[in-house]
């Protein structure tokens, strides 16, 4: 073989070495492409899982009685919502103590110091939460506050399909800053910092709001 040949000969097997390993390396790269495809799958079709495992978890904790408390504990005061946070007796009118009442567990422990059923809290001058009473109410909002921090933690996080859990959770958002879900009670608890998912929640929703109504804005100038 001449040396011309030689070289000739050399610089095909080079060639051919590098064809092979670029192929072995076009080859990996797509293997690592559709791994990573199909680890995103698996990844998506978990948080579908999880997103529904939540709203079940929601659903599944929230009693009517504890709606209802949340209900009345979002109609109280700052001074009120703070001696409930603090285990302070406090009073509240009738037509309050009525409906608190409503959701307590034994008609003979409505209150601590009133030992003969629910009609006789309504025979006083003052209407007092205090007692078992104080305690199952606010027991019945933490407990409401918990669940729903555990939830919106999850949708902080990403471990769910967050678009999805935030159309299921969009009731939330009232168009009325007072009537956000225990606003008061929540500003109290922890100095505002008890739940914080929650309050992430709450502003993104509320940027989402500003967005549409600018984008509306611009339609109407147009």
């Amino acid at each position: 073989m001449t040396q011309e040949l030689y070289h000739i000969f050399m610089i095909f097997i080079s060639g051919v070495g590098f064809l092979l390993t670029f192929g072995g390396l076009f080859f990996a790269l797509v293997q690592i492409k559709q791994m990573q495809k199909s680890r995103e799958a698996q990844l998506e079709l978990a948080r579908r899982d999880k997103t529904v495992e939540m709203v079940k978890y929601y659903t599944e904790s929230l009693t009517k009685e504890t709606k209802r408390a949340e209900r009345i504990v979002s109609s109280f005061s700052e001074e009120q919502c703070r001696a409930l946070y603090d285990y302070i007796p406090f009073v509240v009118d009738r037509n309050v103590k009525r409906k608190i009442c409503e959701i307590c567990p034994n008609t003979n422990i409505c209150n601590k110091d009133e030992t003969k059923g629910k009609e006789l809290c309504l025979e006083s001058s003052e209407y007092w939460v205090k007692g078992e009473l104080l305690y199952d109410l606010r027991w019945r909002v933490m407990r409401y506050l918990n669940t729903l921090e555990s939830v919106l933690l999850a949708w902080q996080l990403g471990i769910v399909d967050q678009a999805t859990l935030k159309d299921q959770f969009r009731f939330l958002n009232r168009k009325s800053q007072k009537e956000r879900t225990l606003e008061i009670y929540r500003s109290i608890a922890g100095n505002g910092h008890s739940y914080p998912a929650i309050e992430m929640f709450y502003q993104h929703l509320s940027q989402e709001d500003v967005k549409e109504a600018e984008k509306a804005l611009k339609e109407i100038i147009k």
